[in-house]
């Protein structure tokens, strides 16, 4: 089994305004279904929010989607 036989690319294209609904509906899984990411991304989110303004969230989850948007383009995204 190859490595991106498991892996869903969630980063939709060259924008973040390309993120489609298959995309987000399976992120909600990973975060809330997964029995190995959900823990992850729950204690991740958590943190987050404790230490983040709402405002600061938002720009955080950009900055991801274009820190992913760039690794995938350069060939290091898993």
């Amino acid at each position: 089994m190859s490595e991106n036989d498991w892996y869903t690319d969630l980063t939709g294209g060259g924008s973040v305004y390309c993120i489609n609904q298959y995309q987000m509906r399976e992120a909600m899984r990973l975060a809330r279904e997964d029995g190995e990411s959900a823990p992850r991304i729950t204690a991740a989110l958590e943190q987050v929010k404790g230490a983040l303004t709402r405002n600061e969230q938002a720009a955080l989850a950009f900055v991801l989607i274009d820190d992913l948007l760039r690794s995938h383009s350069s060939g290091t995204a898993v």
